[in-house]
């Protein structure tokens, strides 16, 4: 993994996990999303990855989108489990 291009709206990786879920006020705004791939989907939703490292500060947008639905910790326990 890495934090290039392919990680954000990529054909080669068409599963969109929310950076701040629907059931906790996520929406589907195109900042609300990052293209994954099914293993790394599942990762993400099971707190399994960090995706803090690789979004900042290329995709700061979708950080502060996250910010925005969550507010500052909720967004980082989102993004960087284990880290609050």
């Amino acid at each position: 993994m890495g934090s290039d291009r392919r990680w954000k709206r990529s054909v080669r990786y068409p599963l969109q996990p929310h950076v701040a879920p629907r059931s906790l006020g996520g929406c589907d705004h195109r900042d609300c999303v990052v293209a994954l791939c099914w293993t790394h989907h599942r990762a993400y939703d099971t707190g399994g990855l960090e995706l803090l490292p690789h979004l900042e500060p290329q995709w700061r947008a979708e950080v502060a989108h996250a910010v925005s639905h969550l507010g500052l910790i909720g967004a980082v326990r989102r993004l960087a489990p284990g880290r609050c």
